[in-house]
C-alpha cells in the first residue's frame, strides 16, 4: 500500500472540487504533520472526507452539474486508496 501524499489544488477545477482537495490535504497530510499527537483516527478522517464527497454528489443533483464525476476521474485512485486503508 502506497503512502498518501499531498495533492496540488487545481485552480481550474470547480470550487467544490478545490474545497475537497483542501479538506483532503488538511486532514491526511498537513494537520498530522503539524501536531505530534494525532487527534483524529484514520476512520474519523475518512468519514469527514466521505461527507464532503457525498455533498458534492448531492449538489450535482440539485444544480445539474457533474462535479462528482469530475472528482472521481481526478481522484478516484486516491479515494479507493483511502477506502482500502480504512478497511485494514
Amino acid at each position: 500500500m502506497s503512502e498518501l501524499k499531498l495533492i496540488s489544488i487545481d485552480e481550474q477545477s470547480p470550487r467544490i472540487i478545490r474545497d475537497w482537495e483542501t479538506v483532503y490535504n488538511e486532514l491526511f497530510i498537513l494537520a498530522p504533520a503539524r501536531a505530534a499527537p494525532k487527534t483524529m483516527s484514520f476512520k474519523e478522517k475518512e468519514a469527514c472526507l466521505k461527507a464532503v464527497t457525498w455533498k458534492i454528489a448531492e449538489d450535482d443533483k440539485t444544480n445539474g452539474t457533474a462535479n462528482f464525476e469530475e472528482l472521481c476521474v481526478k481522484h478516484g485512485t486516491l479515494i479507493s486508496q483511502i477506502a482500502a486503508i480504512a478497511a485494514e
